[in-house]
């Protein structure tokens, strides 16, 4: 699990070594480093310098990593149709090649709206997704909760 750098590490990983997982979620992840050259991203290199290294971002792009025959544990994605950092279509698009791979697996994508890169969300609109995200590992984890 991972939020903004530490979902695109969290959708890296699992692209990279899909059978260490059991499920994944990432929030406002970079699912797809080619938007690192779209603007805003771009001003970003002004600042920090180009990341990922020159001529890399196709070895670290979790979406280009996606192999239609692989079998990747459950995977969500909690995006925002407003992050000013993170575009929305890369994780569209990442949740939709690995429905590909395997149209059976429990794979899915939370879309908010208002909510930016994370930073604005409502407090009950946090605490929604927060109870999804649980339920989600509760569920592909085969946590059982202990009666009361």
């Amino acid at each position: 699990m991972g939020r903004s750098g530490g979902g695109y590490l969290a959708l890296a990983a699992l692209t990279q070594k899909p059978e260490a997982f059991d499920a994944v979620c990432a929030k406002v992840p970079i699912a797809d480093t080619n938007i690192i050259d779209t603007d805003p991203f771009q001003k970003r290199n002004e600042v920090s310098g180009e990341w990922p290294k020159p001529g890399s971002k196709k070895h670290y792009n979790p979406l280009e990593n996606i192999k239609q025959r692989e079998n990747y544990a459950p995977t969500m994605i909690v995006t925002s149709l407003d992050d000013p950092r993170i575009p929305a279509p890369g994780s569209l698009k990442f949740v939709d090649e690995l429905q590909k791979c395997d149209p059976n697996q429990k794979h899915c994508i939370i879309i908010e709206q208002g909510t930016g890169h994370g930073l604005s969300t409502p407090p009950n609109q946090l605490i929604e997704t927060q109870a999804t995200m649980f339920a989600f590992f509760a569920e592909n984890l085969e946590l059982k909760t202990k009666p009361a």
